[in-house]
């Protein structure tokens, strides 16, 4: 009787060991899925972030190249105001050469 107790009561302990490990089990497994989600959560908000990177590098870019189209429209904008300024100033001086040349021709005229 002493034996039979004897391996009842290991028998009962190696039954709450091997509870406690099936509970051990199922907790451990929640982690994982819990840890599984939780990754899946990151890799797409991982690949939203990527997406949203990648537009805003192209955005940038087309900013870039529609601010470098603009300085460019605004370099020839200035160099076609200085050319205009330049012959602004060389038709001042040819009107006043053409008056220069009208006042000698009649002077001439008077003369003769």
């Amino acid at each position: 009787q002493r034996t039979v107790a004897q391996y009842q009561e290991e028998a009962e302990q190696r039954s709450c060991a091997l509870r406690r490990a099936e509970k051990n089990i199922l907790e451990k497994e929640e982690q994982v899925d819990e840890l599984q989600r939780l990754l899946a959560g990151m890799e797409k908000e991982h690949r939203s972030l990527l997406q949203k990177m990648k537009e805003g590098e192209a955005e940038l870019a087309r900013l870039r190249s529609v601010e470098g189209a603009k300085l460019a429209q605004q370099d020839r904008a200035a160099q076609l105001e200085q050319e205009v300024a330049a012959l602004r100033e060389k038709i001042h001086h040819l009107d006043d050469m053409l008056r220069s040349q009208q006042r000698k021709v009649r002077q001439m005229i008077e003369q003769v």
